[in-house]
């Protein structure tokens, strides 16, 4: 059975379709404004994490603020995996043409899949997410190109934690580009129009950027 989610055809098959994963407390609708913002013509697919935590939706478990169950990580990880799989086939999707966008819990989802399973998204929009599990090992691969935004004044994600975070990614051999604003936890006007830049440089024309 596939976790509850909303799919949204676009009118463009050369776009990617923009994998929506929320923040703690959210659901499949809230990042659909920023999609509409970053790519009107992609299709979209929008997540509802299935982890209740005191009836707040999240995509994984954690013990307490900051404690995660590295366990369980690895679970929701594989069954993401498999739920994007079915996904795919269900939708007529090009697994290869899955650009992830998430917002703190869910921007976290994305880069533990990434970093555990390399294949699981060739692009990524990570906002507000930290390093949450210094036990993993990244595996190298090339061709991964990935946007990371934090906020300096961020009560909850360190700027140690998003370097480190990046680091890895590094380590992975991604293209990675970091973009700071002083700014708290939440999402700015500046953020977004940053990741709608950073989306048009990287992913609707190219080759306009090249040197």
């Amino acid at each position: 059975m596939l976790m509850i989610h909303k799919y949204i055809p676009g009118t463009n098959p050369r776009r990617p379709t923009l994998v929506l994963f929320h923040g703690t407390g959210g659901n499949e609708n809230d990042l659909l404004s920023i999609a509409q913002m970053i790519d009107h013509e992609a299709s979209v697919l929008a997540l509802r994490g299935d982890v209740s935590e005191f009836g707040m939706n999240r995509f994984f478990k954690r013990l307490a603020e900051g404690v995660f169950d590295y366990n369980d990580i690895c679970m929701r990880v594989d069954s993401l995996d498999a739920f994007l799989n079915k996904a795919c086939e269900q939708y007529q999707l090009d697994r290869q043409d899955l650009l992830g966008v998430g917002y703190s819990n869910g921007a976290n989802m994305i880069a533990q899949m990434m970093l555990k399973k390399p294949m699981s998204f060739r692009q990524a929009i990570l906002m507000h997410p930290m390093d949450i599990d210094p036990k993993v090992i990244p595996t190298p691969i090339e061709d991964v190109d990935i946007l990371v935004t934090a906020g300096t004044e961020d009560p909850i994600v360190t700027q140690a934690q998003t370097n480190q975070l990046v680091h890895r990614f590094q380590t992975q051999k991604a293209t990675v580009e970091l973009a700071w604003f002083k700014h708290g936890h939440q999402l700015s006007s500046d953020e977004i129009q940053t990741v709608i830049k950073w989306y048009q440089k990287h992913i609707i024309d190219p080759e306009q950027f090249r040197d």
